[in-house]
């Protein structure tokens, strides 16, 4: 789905920074995914590329998605690596707090790996 993304947007795909997070939910244990992306041009951070993706999702037999642009505000990052309740001051504060590190799968890109060793 990335790629097909990527190369819709004439984006590199091995440069695209990306992370996904599956977790069990608190109600019911239901697997799920949350989902950063970056690297597209900026012409298509679009709600209509939200959509698209939604309907990727969707299309290949992965359940409902909501996909919406970043908002810097809700600390995404921080609730991608499940930082600590006291460093999660936003909205997703809950979020944040309900599980710890050992309690979900991080899978970086290898273009954000790269990203992470150059910026350390």
């Amino acid at each position: 789905m990335l790629r097909a993304i990527a190369y819709r947007w004439h984006a590199h795909f091995p440069r695209l920074l990306w992370c996904l997070r599956q977790e069990y939910g608190d109600l019911g244990g239901r697997v799920h995914f949350h989902f950063l992306l970056a690297g597209l041009p900026p012409r298509a951070v679009t709600p209509r590329t939200c959509r698209d993706l939604e309907g990727s999702w969707t299309h290949k037999g992965g359940g409902k998605a909501v996909v919406t642009l970043y908002d810097p505000a809700l600390r995404g990052v921080a609730y991608m690596v499940k930082i600590s309740a006291q460093d999660a001051w936003s909205r997703d504060g809950r979020e944040s707090a309900k599980f710890g590190p050992g309690d979900c799968e991080l899978m970086p890109s290898g273009g954000l790996r790269r990203f992470l060793r150059i910026r350390r």
